[in-house]
């Protein structure tokens, strides 16, 4: 082989060198940008169309620790996890390579600034941390007019397909819910927003048969124009009368004025389950029941053509969908 017909890595065109490398690890990318000054050159400005490190989680809790967890898979230490600390500013600086599986931060009572870390990571690198979902745990008993920074940190620190709001404490999610253009103007179509409440909560606590308290109309939709994306809403530890609850949100559902802004879903936790009550209670309200699936209904009366469909066919769990006019499953009609 004669080596002078071999081209030297600076006669490689960029273009083509960039489609070698997008078929790499970033492992094997990043010994490349020892070659030669001109391969570091076009690797280090083409960070956003190469291959990504992926870390199976980046946690941010206030209370315990800022960290990114990589796993090892390499022979001798199979599935080994090692923990790289956020606080340090070289790990700080090559976040701009990763993308997390998972991204978890815990907003809890007295405790480190979550959004001062994230700012020092995205001043390092230009560019907002990566993940594939995020889940944002609120936990905090006071302050809930720190939810207004969701729209900042989903819009400047952090990128992400999937975000998921959990709370812990109801009182800050109904103040979410009383300020949804202050907490959630998130616009981006790309981003599907969840929302989890946990905490037990009572009648004393809030009252499902006032029409216009501030959850029935979150729930109905009133203010959500501000979420481009909006997948599903979870309730757990409701200690009322689960069939108060239901009776309110039949009503909310059929009277709802903007049915393209509600959820997609709503799901509840059922822990008195009473399958022929809760057949009559739907029946009872104009539910038809499929022929083919026990346990799931669709209602029909509503003039735009909406359909709404309530499943409780699963163990311990109840779910209210919309559907879009004509959008019938299979086997309603079977």
């Amino acid at each position: 082989m004669n080596l002078e017909n071999i081209p030297s890595p600076s006669r490689i065109p960029s273009d083509l060198l960039l489609d070698i490398l997008q078929y790499n690890n970033r492992d094997d990318v990043d010994k490349c940008q020892y070659l030669s000054s001109y391969f570091n050159l076009i690797i280090a400005k083409s960070y956003h169309i190469l291959p990504l490190y992926f870390l199976e989680e980046i946690l941010l809790d206030e209370e315990q620790e800022f960290t990114a967890t990589i796993i090892d898979s390499d022979k001798e230490h199979e599935n080994y996890m090692e923990k790289l600390d956020l606080e340090d500013s070289y790990v700080q600086a090559s976040m701009y390579k990763c993308i997390a599986k998972h991204l978890k931060l815990a907003v809890r009572d007295e405790s480190r600034d979550i959004i001062q870390m994230l700012g020092k990571i995205v001043k390092n690198n230009e560019l907002p941390l990566k993940a594939l979902r995020c889940e944002l745990l609120y936990t905090k008993c006071f302050d809930f007019d720190w939810l207004e920074n969701i729209p900042i940190i989903f819009t400047n620190l952090i990128s992400t397909e999937k975000l998921k709001l959990t709370f812990h404490a109801f009182r800050a999610f109904l103040y979410l819910a009383g300020n949804p253009k202050k907490c959630l103007p998130l616009q981006n179509p790309a981003l599907e927003l969840n929302i989890e409440t946990n905490e037990t909560w009572s009648n004393a606590e809030y009252n499902w048969l006032n029409e216009q308290g501030v959850l029935q109309r979150f729930i109905g939709g009133v203010g959500l124009d501000t979420v481009a994306n909006r997948e599903y809403i979870y309730f757990e530890n409701v200690e009322q009368d689960e069939m108060d609850i239901l009776q309110a949100f039949i009503k909310i559902l059929r009277n709802c004025e903007n049915p393209h802004l509600l959820f997609k879903r709503y799901r509840f936790v059922l822990y008195c389950r009473d399958e022929q009550r809760l057949h009559n209670l739907f029946t009872q309200q104009g539910y038809l029941p499929y022929k083919a699936v026990v346990g799931r209904y669709q209602n029909h009366q509503r003039e735009d053509g909406w359909i709404i469909e309530v499943d409780f066919c699963h163990a311990n769990r109840l779910e209210f969908a919309f559907l879009l006019p004509n959008q019938e499953r299979i086997g309603f009609n079977e």
